[in-house]
C-alpha cells in the first residue's frame, strides 16, 4: 500500500509538470494513462483527491493544457474518477468541472484563447462529452442532470449532432441525449422546445447504421412525450421525412441489430403515422 501511495504521488507530480517540449508532453500523457488505470476503483479515485491532491489539477488540465492529447487524457481521467462515484462528482462540481468541460468541448482555454482556429478535434469533443456524461449520471436528486440543462447542455448536444467532423462524436452525442431524455421529463420538454426532434429525425436517415439506431431511440422517446408536437416539427422540416425514415429503417442490417430494437423501430414508424 505504501508503494502504491508513492506511485500515485509521483504520477500526480508528473501531471503537474511543465509541457515545454515533446518529451515532457509524452511523460505527462503516460502519467495520465497510469492514473486512469489506478482510479478505476472508487477507493483509489477518492484517494486521488484526498491523499494525492491530484483530482483538481486533472480537471484543470482540460482547459489549461495546450496539447490536445493531454486535454483528452485529462478528461478521460476525470470521467473515470466521477463515474458512479457521488463523492468525486460533488468534488468535481465544487471545482467547476461542468463549466470547464463545456469550455473544453468548445475549444476554449482558461486564459481565454482558443485551442486552434478550426476548433477542438473530434476526439477532444468526444472525450469532453464522455466526462460530462459520467459527471451528471446518478447524482442525488438528478442534480447533475438539472445543472447540465441549466447550462444549456442540450444546445451543446444539438451542435454535435450537426457537426460534420465524424461519426464517433455524433454517436456519443446521440447516446448521451437519448439517455438523458429517457430519464428526465424536463429534458424532454426542453428538447422539444429546442427542436431536437428534427435533429433526431435527421439522424434516423444518416448513412451510418449506429447513428440511425441511436437516432430512432431518441426520437421514440420524443414521440412518447408529445407525439403530435414531435411529428409536427419533423414534418415541418420536410414533409417527406417520415417516409425517408421508414425507408432508412427498412434498409438497416437486421443481423447487426437485436430483435427488440428492430421492433422499437417499427413502432416508431407507426407513431410517425406510416
Amino acid at each position: 500500500m505504501e508503494q502504491e501511495n508513492k506511485t500515485i504521488l509521483g504520477l500526480v507530480e508528473g501531471i503537474r509538470a511543465p509541457e515545454e517540449n515533446q518529451d515532457q508532453i509524452d511523460a505527462k500523457i503516460e502519467c495520465l494513462e497510469e492514473l486512469i488505470d489506478i482510479t478505476d476503483k472508487i477507493d483509489y479515485a477518492i484517494g486521488f483527491h484526498t491523499f494525492a491532491k491530484g483530482f483538481h489539477p486533472a480537471i484543470d488540465l482540460t482547459v489549461e493544457s495546450r496539447n490536445p492529447q493531454v486535454r483528452s487524457k485529462a478528461a478521460e481521467l476525470v470521467a473515470t474518477c466521477v463515474k458512479d462515484n457521488p463523492i468525486s462528482q460533488a468534488w468535481a462540481f465544487e471545482h467547476r468541472a461542468l463549466q470547464k468541460l463545456f469550455a473544453m468541448h468548445r475549444g476554449q482555454l482558461a486564459d481565454g484563447s482558443t485551442v486552434r482556429p478550426e476548433g477542438p478535434t473530434e476526439g477532444e469533443r468526444t472525450k469532453a462529452l464522455s466526462a460530462l456524461s459520467a459527471l451528471i449520471q446518478n447524482t442525488p436528486g438528478s442534480a447533475g442532470e438539472m445543472a447540465f440543462l441549466q447550462a444549456k447542455g442540450l444546445d451543446l448536444l444539438k451542435e454535435d449532432l450537426g457537426a460534420q467532423i465524424g461519426v464517433r462524436l455524433k454517436v456519443k452525442a446521440l447516446f448521451f441525449l437519448q439517455w438523458l431524455l429517457r430519464g428526465n421529463q424536463a429534458a424532454r420538454q426542453a428538447a422539444l422546445d429546442l427542436g431536437l426532434s428534427v435533429d433526431l429525425a435527421l439522424s434516423c436517415i444518416d448513412e451510418d447504421d449506429e447513428v440511425v439506431q441511436n437516432g430512432w431511440l431518441g426520437l421514440d422517446v420524443m414521440t412518447k412525450h408529445d407525439q403530435a408536437a414531435a411529428l409536427q416539427q419533423v414534418s415541418a422540416r420536410d414533409p417527406n421525412m417520415p417516409g425517408l425514415i421508414k425507408n432508412r429503417i427498412a434498409a438497416i442490417d437486421t443481423e447487426a441489430v437485436d430483435e427488440s430494437t428492430i421492433d422499437l423501430a417499427h413502432k416508431l414508424v407507426q407513431d410517425l403515422g406510416l
